[in-house]
């Protein structure tokens, strides 16, 4: 019998696109109160991005994948641009409203699954380096995406610290070193009109232990940009 896996990330996006129903997707987190996104945050316009993803797309160049590109945003101002782009998605629901949106080549897969061809821009956006998981999974994606990167090419990243999450009034954090997470680990489940989806790991990194990961999967930051509240765009090419 074939699992069919509960999407309501692909039900919100694909309702918002074909009926405009702007009905909140609710994010759990373990150990935090649920949060609730609009899925019309997806289909923003470049104006309506920040800082971070608008100075990412226009870093882009040469032939580009967007690795989780759910509804397509940033595939769409690429390819408006003139500009090759291949969009990757998990889910089936975003990649049918990605092709709707005009998106001339959207491949439905999990990127650790993916191999053969080669880009001079990978795009891994909204948290994108979320999708390793954990911490020590980091450097096995890393070292996957260098397959997929042509010689000079360019990974351009974003990812926030959360240490801001555990510091008290003083600014002191306040972390159990004898954990055996680390404190950007998550685990997310979304929930869209009473429908839960599987639970799933999710990484924010600082900016030191991307380092550390980068390093460890032969490559190099060449540029850290800053945004307004603990979170970066990370600039990586090979060494």
């Amino acid at each position: 019998m074939i699992k069919i896996t509960p999407d309501p990330l692909g039900l919100a996006v694909q309702d918002y696109y074909s009926l405009k129903i702007d009905l909140p997707l609710t994010v759990h987190t373990a150990g935090f109160d649920p949060d609730a996104m609009q899925p019309s945050y997806f289909f923003r316009t470049p104006d309506e991005m920040p800082f971070l993803e608008k100075e990412a797309l226009r870093r882009v160049r040469g032939k580009v994948l967007d690795i989780g590109a759910c509804a397509g945003a940033h595939s769409l101002v690429v390819q408006e641009n003139g500009t090759e782009i291949v969009a990757l998605e998990s889910s089936a629901l975003c990649c049918e409203v990605m092709r709707r949106r005009g998106i001339k080549e959207v491949v439905c897969t999990d990127i650790f699954q993916w191999k053969g061809m080669q880009f001079d821009t990978l795009l891994l956006l909204m948290n994108g380096l979320g999708i390793a998981g954990s911490l020590p999974r980091l450097s096995d994606l890393l070292r996957h995406l260098k397959t997929l990167m042509k010689p000079g090419a360019q990974l351009l990243a974003d990812s926030s610290d959360l240490i801001y999450l555990f510091e008290d009034e003083e600014g002191e954090a306040l972390i159990d070193v004898n954990s055996n997470c680390y404190y950007g680990e998550l685990e997310y489940r979304f929930e869209y009109k009473g429908i839960k989806g599987d639970k799933f790991p999710w990484l924010y990194v600082d900016a030191e232990s991307l380092q550390d990961a980068v390093d460890a999967a032969g490559l190099k930051i060449v540029e850290l940009i800053e945004g307004d509240h603990y979170d970066y765009l990370a600039v990586i090419e090979e060494k």
